[in-house]
């Protein structure tokens, strides 16, 4: 799934578009737009929900656990598998985005627990793409935590409260972009991820002028 924006006449639209994918997650054949499926997969309904749900992860304070786990993944693993595995016996899945160079440009997080998907940024700025790619391509080191320990009780394994940042606090639950959770984080990536949205609106351009 593609979001499109753009502008014609002075107008401007946005707008969803759908792609089969083959077996190495790639895109193929030609994109179809969201109307063809209905209102319900549209950008108007699907933002509509992720405000509704931007509420709730607020009011529910679903970030904390998620925080708590990934802290405490970091401190634990010292290399992506053993992180990875880390998270998966709490209930989260991690996604990471790399360019062909092995650079990690984007993260996002899945708490299967709480049924929420978080962008690593929008968690906190020592969850940002760029602190992964330091702590698993050997270029840094993350700042160490020393906070208190307690017991999840579910898993029966010892991990560490996360305490928000100054940020966090101030951050609030609003959603920039429809797209926040998928978005690269690092600009010198961003033209590799949005190569397909930018031919496509070329063709769109070409169509129009025949």
């Amino acid at each position: 799934m593609e979001e499109i924006r753009g502008e014609v006449k002075g107008k401007e639209y946005k707008g969803l578009v759908y792609s089969a994918l083959n077996k190495k997650g790639e895109k193929v054949g030609t994109p179809f737009k969201s109307s063809l499926f209905g209102k319900s997969v549209g950008i108007d309904a699907l933002e509509k929900h992720i405000e509704k749900s931007a509420e709730i992860i607020k009011n529910k304070r679903l970030k904390e656990r998620c925080k708590t786990v990934i802290a405490t993944a970091m401190r634990m693993a010292n290399n992506r598998a053993a992180f990875e595995k880390a998270l998966e016996k709490q209930g989260v899945s991690v996604l990471f985005r790399t360019n062909e160079q092995g650079r990690i440009y984007g993260v996002t997080f899945v708490d299967h627990e709480q049924k929420a998907v978080f962008n690593g940024s929008r968690l906190d700025k020592e969850f940002s793409a760029n602190v992964f790619n330091n702590l698993f391509n050997g270029s840094g080191q993350v700042r160490e935590r020393q906070p208190e320990q307690v017991e999840d009780h579910k898993a029966g394994q010892s991990i560490e409260p996360f305490t928000p940042s100054n940020r966090e606090r101030e951050e609030g639950s609003g959603i920039s972009g429809l797209f926040d959770l998928f978005t690269p984080e690092t600009t010198g990536d961003e033209i590799a991820e949005q190569n397909f949205v930018r031919r496509l609106k070329k063709k769109q351009k070409r169509q129009r002028r025949i």
